[in-house]
């Protein structure tokens, strides 16, 4: 049974001045049709007929290809394909064994961007460090010679905060070890499971340094290494990985535009990313993001003619790979058109239990509104915490584009992000249906109210990456 997230417009003032009768006539109708299994479809299309999509390969490139053909069928645009270059990496194999006082194979992987080590591997002491601000704190004499164990845990929490803080054992730490002269680091997986599988993600190594083999440990892993090294007879490890980075990737962003008849350029932007790591099927990170936006496009095309700005859809390539592909949309569109909104959506199918704010300024006077539309969703207004909008927006919001947060329930999802476990059996149907509805009446009001109610706030310069009627490129 298809549960209702369905909202009467009755509840609404037809007289508000943000939100014309016609206008909540049309979220009305938009978020009663989002009760379908449309996003579903649309997510496991991507992952059924393309898969893994790893940035840089042919397989992102034929997501990439299928996204702007399932935009095109939505109803979008001047579809188009914008190509850029970034530094790609490759896996290759690792193994990490323990080698005294006993011999133990441990569940391990690259993390990206890191380097090989030499074919033999790199056997050395371990130094168990708790957290990356305590490595920051350690004299080289410490590490120098060793392999650096970060011991620092993700703890479970409802929104995305825990990863944010844990998050600089994996992009940070490798490169601070390094500086330290240790000759290699394995971090304790950014997962809330219990799962024998590493979690992967990006790494980053300080232009300064000369860097190290880099590498996550399954959670169970890192449990059975701070044991042993808790016994205090020391500990010896060989860690070996043929990772390697591809200078000269290719991948390119998804772009596509319901337009506002008589639109000055105004854009409200939905993101979301098209590729996904090399593990597990890129479910939850990003085809479901893609599939929302797909159906939210489909329920907006009906409602085009009340739009007073265009609404924009923009399928990211290279996220993972530190968000490549933002900042050539960012170049491409600076000067152009403006931003007024931007939303990204990209943290699994938890249902969305809050709206965060752009940091800074006054909140623009359609925001009561807004939050009246989400409140029957069960998503609430956050006004002391500003949005982050997400890894793709980070060059927008640098820029001044006011971005907001829609935020799942994100309890469960650092138990399958990064690992083999991100399949379709974790997204949520339900989920789905209610983040279909909450971007679609986020599409509407910011697309379709009058200008008063969109500007109060300061709007960076955004921009159109390319004039209309530009061809797809291929």
């Amino acid at each position: 049974m298809v549960s209702c997230l369905c909202l009467g417009a009755d509840v609404h003032a037809a007289t508000d001045a943000c939100v014309p009768a016609a206008l909540a006539g049309a979220i009305d109708d938009a978020q009663r049709r989002a009760a379908t299994d449309r996003a579903w479809q649309w997510t496991q299309r991507l992952v059924l007929e393309v898969g893994q999509r790893p940035a840089g390969t042919a397989a992102e490139q034929r997501a990439a290809e299928w996204a702007a053909t399932e935009m095109e069928r939505a109803g979008l645009e001047d579809v188009r394909l914008q190509p850029f270059e970034f530094t790609g990496w490759r896996r290759g194999e690792a193994r990490v064994q323990i080698v005294a006082p006993f011999e133990h194979e441990l569940a391990a992987a690259a993390l990206g961007g890191s380097v090989a080590s030499p074919p033999a591997g790199v056997t050395a002491p371990v130094i168990r460090i708790a957290t990356a601000a305590e490595l920051d704190a350690a004299a080289a004499s410490e590490i120098a010679g060793r392999i650096v164990f970060i011991d620092q845990k993700l703890e479970r929490s409802q929104d995305r905060s825990a990863y944010v803080a844990a998050r600089q054992a994996r992009t940070d730490a490798p490169g601070a070890a390094a500086r330290r002269g240790a000759v290699a680091v394995l971090i304790r997986s950014l997962g809330t499971d219990a799962n024998r599988l590493a979690h992967v993600g990006m790494t980053r190594y300080p232009p300064d340094v000369t860097p190290i083999p880099a590498l996550a440990l399954a959670t169970p892993d890192a449990d059975l290494l701070t044991m042993l090294l808790a016994r205090g007879d020391g500990v010896s490890l060989r860690v070996q990985s043929s990772a390697q980075s591809q200078p000269g990737s290719r991948s390119r962003n998804v772009v596509g535009d319901l337009r506002a008849s008589g639109s000055a350029r105004q854009i409200v932007l939905l993101a979301a990313h098209i590729d996904s790591w090399d593990v597990g099927l890129g479910a939850s990170d990003d085809a479901s993001g893609v599939g929302v936006l797909l159906a939210v496009a489909d329920l907006l095309r009906a409602h085009r003619a009340l739009l007073r700005r265009d609404v924009r859809f923009v399928f990211y390539g290279a996220e993972e790979y530190a968000g490549a592909g933002a900042a050539p949309y960012a170049d491409a569109a600076a000067g152009t058109v403006t931003h007024v909104a931007a939303i990204e959506e990209d943290l699994g199918t938890g249902r969305l239990w809050r709206l965060a704010l752009p940091d800074g300024g006054q909140a623009p006077a359609l925001v009561p509104a807004l939050a009246a539309w989400l409140e029957p969703l069960g998503i609430a207004l956050d006004e002391g915490r500003a949005a982050i909008g997400g890894t793709d927006l980070e060059p927008l919001r640098r820029r001044g584009v006011p971005v907001y947060d829609l935020d799942p329930d994100a309890s469960e999802y650092f138990d399958v992000h990064h690992t083999d476990n991100d399949t379709l059996a974790h997204v949520s149907r339900d989920g789905l249906r209610q983040h279909v509805s909450a971007f679609a009446s986020f599409a509407l009001l910011f697309g379709g109210a009058p200008d008063d109610c969109v500007t109060s706030q300061s709007a960076g310069a955004g921009g159109n990456d390319m004039r209309r009627g530009t061809p797809r490129e291929h």
